[in-house]
């Protein structure tokens, strides 16, 4: 009768452990499904990204889109630059205005606001 018993709350956890299993599984495939189109599916290497540029390098992304220069410019640097006999300001749309107009330019062309979601009028990202 012992033994019987012994059995049954073997039985018992081992089906209580397959319970949580399952419940397991479900939980993880719930997790990962997400809605794709037909072809998408068959063809996983064809589907489009949209890249997002991080959090981290938006304010990066907008001072090379509006200035044409990733790293601000301030008064340390331009000292630094005239000690190392270079000009105060580097050759950027700092000093040449047409340069970041033509940047702009084959940006745009090329699709990268676009796909970094980047609205030119309002000089800011849409997330």
């Amino acid at each position: 009768m012992k033994e019987e018993m012994k059995e049954e709350k073997k039985e018992e956890k081992i089906e209580e452990k397959v319970k949580a299993w399952e419940k397991l599984l479900e939980s993880g495939i719930k997790f990962t499904i997400f809605n794709q189109n037909e072809e998408s599916q068959l063809y996983p290497l064809r589907k489009l990204f949209r890249p997002s540029a991080p959090n981290i390098v938006k304010p990066a992304l907008q001072r090379d889109f509006e200035i044409g220069l990733v790293y601000p410019i301030d008064k340390n640097i331009e000292e630094i630059r005239e000690k190392c006999g270079l000009d105060r300001i580097p050759p950027t749309a700092h000093s040449i205005k047409e340069s970041l107009y033509n940047k702009i330019k084959i940006i745009e062309e090329a699709g990268i606001k676009d796909e970094l979601m980047y609205d030119k009028e309002k000089k800011k990202f849409y997330y």
